[in-house]
């Protein structure tokens, strides 16, 4: 397959994935992962051999439906290669260490697909979901829950302020 585009020009084709990729998310220097509706993320690192090319390293199996939103939760004590949190179809979000490619959270609450993920500065995860809420976990427990709005919400990101934004049909800023 040949692309080239504004300067842009496709380097390499990364095939492992049995459906469509749903989300992407980078993971620091460490490369980056992949969700698809095969119910897998995936997590590419950098070939050593070649440059500006990447391969399979880790293949993480644990939802029941595709898989969506993807965030990652840099290196630090608790996950020393990192972690990578994925929210589904299935209504979980499920926090993955890396070093040991399995879960060690399951985060069950949200009634309907997660559709956005976001970490904050202290490691809480915010998930937004189909249910029409927002949801804060901390150590795999919720300890914060919104219902922001009456229609289900599509997407949630961080500020580096700390505010959320949701999005629907248009974006709310909270504080």
């Amino acid at each position: 397959m040949a692309f080239e585009t504004a300067g842009y020009r496709l380097c390499c084709e990364l095939r492992a994935h049995e459906d469509d990729v749903r989300g992407i998310c980078i993971c620091g220097d460490s490369g980056f992962a992949t969700s698809s509706r095969d119910k897998t993320v995936r997590f590419w690192a950098p070939d050593s051999d070649k440059k500006q090319r990447y391969v399979l390293s880790k293949t993480l199996a644990g939802h029941s439906s595709f898989v969506g939103p993807l965030a990652w939760i840099p290196p630090g004590d608790r996950y020393p290669e990192g972690g990578i949190v994925s929210g589904g179809m299935d209504t979980l979000v499920l926090m993955w260490d890396l070093s040991k490619g399995e879960v060690v959270e399951t985060m069950k609450g949200h009634q309907f697909q997660v559709t956005g993920l976001a970490v904050d500065d202290n490691g809480d995860i915010i998930s937004s979901s189909m249910d029409c809420t927002i949801r804060r976990w901390r150590k795999g427990h919720a300890i914060e829950f919104w219902e922001a709005h009456k229609v289900a919400i599509q997407a949630v990101i961080k500020l580096p302020s700390g505010e959320l934004i949701t999005g629907i049909l248009f974006l709310f800023l909270f504080k």
